[in-house]
């Protein structure tokens, strides 16, 4: 590593730090140390890390090192003040200022030091206090934990008109303004309370979570980092980091923060909760499960908590026990609306049609106005003209008090209905307004992002990844399905996990998630990131068939279908070299037509709902095949949606030898597949293979011609 390098290096360490991606910034910094093992700045930069993760003495330790290549830098010993501040151990302080005098620590920076090391005393907080004030602070902090905001606000208010400096109320106080929409006014209170008691690790705390709830996590990290100085052992603050390395998608080092919590107070249930549903989140369902579990058996489960063990149970194939809680749940509370959509999801998702649409169907009569369950009963399978649920649909329509984006999702709706019914021409002015209706919702999302993908594939173009290696990669070879939307992609997933030594993954995401906490994928030069931060990009393949193995056993193959993948073959290339990738091409006519048919979750396929985007995004798609192609050759196999429902005996045989598996006639036969089916093809995906759906844009041919000819223009 030369001196370039370790600048690069350097900076990209302080980036992940001011990021919140802690273990990553760690990795680096040691890194460095390897070749240069007297960088007093990367031994200073360990120092702050280690005191983010809640470990000062290894903190210490590094601040020491650093202060041994630098003797004389004022802001090393002044970091180490910091921690033998929290000792009162006169003894130690004493010996402490002996060393920084030795090492040429005097004059003013020396009394900088003293003072540091004293710490500014702080407002006493409420100890000059009434008896009955005390009384009606403790009253107006139960009226928060109740919800009771205004009658908080209140005494908080009065309080603080007495005790102007006392910064435990001013932190209450600006908590209750929170909650009471003076985003303004918290804030300044908040300020206020930090700076009348530096050393008010609560007051930095709960400055922290507002900074969250407020979504500038970057200020969050710095006033929960600022607390750890003086509340370390606060299993609040711990979780409170969790939260904030979560939002980040710091999800390593947002585990550790939970752990820590959860270690410090092996009984607290909302470390308990927060860190299952977070495990939820990255699809670690097992684990979640676990933790779930323990938090059960202390007692401290909440409805909330049950559904989410009830959604990690339809995740993890145990369905039927997933139908049980969903139905005792319903049970306790049948105005629970959330729980009896994951119920009748759940049918679907189990290929129980006919329950599904009758569960969907209940939930529409008794929540009329709620859009998606109109949605997702049409694709429970075909409706026809005797349907009254589609009567419904008609009438929700035209209701005046239903929002947009609800009216769009029966828009959708009604155009499924009407398509079933071969009534193309009023489907299409139904699809067309529901479409209209998420653009204006969700559209806005995709500004600009055809250039960052232009800019993506221009960075992927500084390195021929077809010839770069990377040293310590994993030998893992799991078989990757990706594509557009609605390209078969989900077929192809259960024809492959139809053989007995492969096993579907779903559409979990898992992988793409990896790679973007890689944070490969922000880089203007890929050949910047191979000589800076190699570190992160071999963990990517690593860490990916480590959450695969909790979930898959060995030696099982995962069969994984994630479809913006397509975007980081390189990558996937370069990390996992043995992987097997397969890329789904169709008719862009059919398949634009099919994307712009459905509603996609929130923040996905956001380009879904206009022509213009729809067609940006495909041939974006299409140059990025183009590129890959150039630069990986036949690494990976790209399969014609077309062919395969034409000559399914003959594409299926070539699909299968491409991944090297040995032939088994269950591939020919997908509709059997086992498992749950979570897609917008769930009720196709248990059909036989068929070639009805080629072709369908001549249906629509002329409401499609401008898309097509914007297809057409180069």
């Amino acid at each position: 590593m030369n001196q370039a390098q370790i600048a690069a290096n350097f900076q990209h360490a302080l980036k992940y730090f001011e990021a919140g991606q802690l273990d990553q910034a760690l990795k680096i910094h040691k890194e460095i140390l390897k070749f240069y093992p007297k960088i007093a700045e990367s031994h200073y930069e360990i120092g702050r890390i280690e005191l983010a993760l809640s470990k000062p003495a290894r903190a210490l330790r590094a601040f020491e090192m650093a202060a041994k290549h630098k003797p004389n830098e004022l802001a090393i010993w002044l970091a180490m003040a910091n921690i033998y501040n929290r000792r009162n151990d006169p003894k130690s302080h004493k010996a402490f200022l002996k060393s920084a005098q030795k090492a040429g620590i005097t004059g003013s920076a020396y009394s900088e030091l003293v003072a540091s090391l004293n710490g500014p005393k702080g407002q006493a907080t409420n100890t000059t206090m009434k008896k009955t004030d005390i009384e009606s602070f403790e009253k107006a902090k139960k009226y928060l934990e109740r919800s009771n905001v205004n009658g908080a606000y209140e005494l908080l208010s009065a309080l603080s008109q007495k005790y102007p400096n006392d910064a435990d109320v001013l932190t209450v106080l600006a908590a209750s303004q929170f909650s009471r929409g003076q985003k303004d006014d918290a804030h300044k209170n908040f300020k206020s309370a930090v700076s009348l008691d530096p050393k008010n690790g609560k007051a930095w705390m709960n400055f922290g979570q507002f900074l969250l709830n407020i979504g500038d996590e970057k200020s969050a990290f710095e006033k929960l980092t600022t607390a750890l100085n003086f509340i370390p052992d606060d299993p609040k603050l711990h979780i409170k980091l969790g939260l904030v390395f979560a939002k980040s998608l710091n999800y390593v080092d947002a585990f550790r923060a939970l752990e820590n919590a959860i270690k410090l107070a092996p009984k607290n249930f909302e470390a308990l909760s927060i860190y299952a549903s977070i495990l939820f989140e990255v699809n670690r369902f097992s684990k979640s499960i676990e933790t779930l579990k323990k938090l059960e058996l202390l007692g401290g489960t909440k409805k909330s908590d049950k559904l989410l063990l009830a959604d990690n149970y339809v995740e993890t194939g145990r369905v039927e026990e997933a139908i049980t809680l969903y139905d005792n749940l319903i049970a306790l509370d049948q105005n629970w609306i959330e729980v009896r959509e994951h119920r009748a999801n759940c049918l679907g998702i189990l290929g129980r049609f006919d329950e599904a649409k009758a569960a969907f169907s209940e939930l529409i009569t008794d929540h009329p106005k709620r859009g998606i369950n109109y949605r997702i009963y049409s694709i429970q399978g075909k409706m026809d003209e005797n349907d009254d649920v589609v009567s419904k649909m008609h009438v929700a329509l035209e209701r005046s008090d239903i929002g947009n984006e609800d009216k769009a999702e029966i828009a959708f709706a009604l155009a499924k209905s009407q398509e079933d019914l071969k009534n193309y021409a009023q489907a299409f002015q139904l699809m067309e307004m529901g479409n209209d209706g998420f653009d204006k919702i969700r559209g806005h999302a995709f500004k600009g992002q055809i250039e960052s993908l232009n800019n993506f594939n221009t960075s992927m173009k500084t390195v021929n990844f077809g010839v770069e290696k990377l040293q310590n990669t994993t030998d893992f070879a799991p078989i990757i399905v990706t594509g557009l939307p609605r390209s078969g992609t989900t077929l192809v997933e259960r024809i492959i996990s139809s053989h007995s030594r492969c096993q579907g993954v779903g559409e979990t995401g898992q992988l793409l998630h990896v790679i973007n906490s890689s944070g490969a994928w922000k880089q203007k030069s890929m050949k910047e990131i191979l000589g800076a931060d190699f570190l992160r990009l071999e963990g990517i393949g690593k860490e990916y068939e480590s959450w695969t193995r909790e979930n898959i056993a060995d030696p099982m193959i995962p069969v994984d279908k994630t479809l913006s993948l397509f975007r980081y073959l390189g990558l996937i290339k370069l990390t996992m070299p043995k992987a097997k990738v397969v890329v789904l091409r169709r008719d862009p006519r059919d398949n634009l037509l099919s994307i712009y048919k459905n509603v996609f979750p929130e923040g996905a396929h956001t380009y879904a709902y206009s022509f213009e985007n729809l067609v940006g995004y495909y041939k974006q798609f299409d140059q990025t095949m183009d590129m890959w192609r150039g630069m990986l050759g036949d690494w990976f196999y790209e399969l014609n949606y077309e062919d395969l429902v034409a000559e399914p005996d003959n594409e299926i045989r070539k699909l299968i030898d491409f991944t090297g598996l040995d032939w088994e006639d269950a591939c020919l036969s997908p509709q059997n597949a086992g498992g749950t089916v979570r897609t917008l093809s769930t009720a196709q995906a248990r059909n036989a293979i068929y070639r009805t759906s080629a072709k369908s844009w001549q249906n629509y041919e002329n409401e499609l011609a401008p898309m097509f000819a914007a297809l057409e223009d180069k």
